[in-house]
């Protein structure tokens, strides 16, 4: 069973590997802590959307189990939620955008490599539309502070199984 927790965890670890960044510059957003002074990545996941109808698959019956509970029904689907990927860099020239770019590009662009995909599909995770536009916003345009610039990559994630165990024989009667 796949929790937020671990597709979040896989989330992290690809990006991290698509960035080159140690892990521990990647970041969520509305982490209770202070963002890291070097180069860095946050993420935020948004809101899941229901793609198609969620579907209810049985379990086999299993004699082992007591009796009212032996076969295991399960409502599953898949989820489509945005990732968006912000870019932090040092750089502190007004015109000089190109490094925050260049990081949320190779980013984006590594999301098709197999080592960055491998931890997504652990947990059933999908990129799919990893061609979305980088955008620059310095965090304060007047003076060029900081390079920061935007990409964001829509994916499919299974969504959290909700399941209850019935007997199947009170279920056939």
């Amino acid at each position: 069973r796949v929790s937020w927790a671990d597709v979040e965890d896989a989330l992290q670890t690809a990006i991290a590997t698509a960035s080159g960044l140690d892990p521990t510059r990647v970041i969520w957003s509305y982490a209770n802590a202070n963002a890291p002074p070097q180069d860095y990545v946050v993420l935020t996941l948004g809101d899941p959307q229901g793609i198609g109808l969620d579907y209810l698959r049985a379990s086999a019956p299993d004699p082992s189990l007591p009796a009212g509970a032996d076969v295991k029904m399960t409502v599953t689907g898949v989820r489509e939620c945005a990732l968006q990927v912000q870019c932090f860099t040092a750089s502190t020239l007004p015109r000089r955008p190109s490094e925050a770019r260049t990081l949320a590009a190779t980013i984006r662009s590594g999301l098709l490599l197999a080592s960055v995909r491998e931890p997504l599909a652990l947990v059933g995770v999908t990129p799919f539309d990893a061609a979305g536009r980088v955008n620059y916003v310095p965090d304060i345009v007047a003076i060029g502070f900081r390079g920061r610039a935007a990409v964001t990559v829509r994916c499919y994630v299974p969504a959290q199984d909700v399941y209850e165990y019935i007997s199947w024989i009170a279920r056939v009667q």
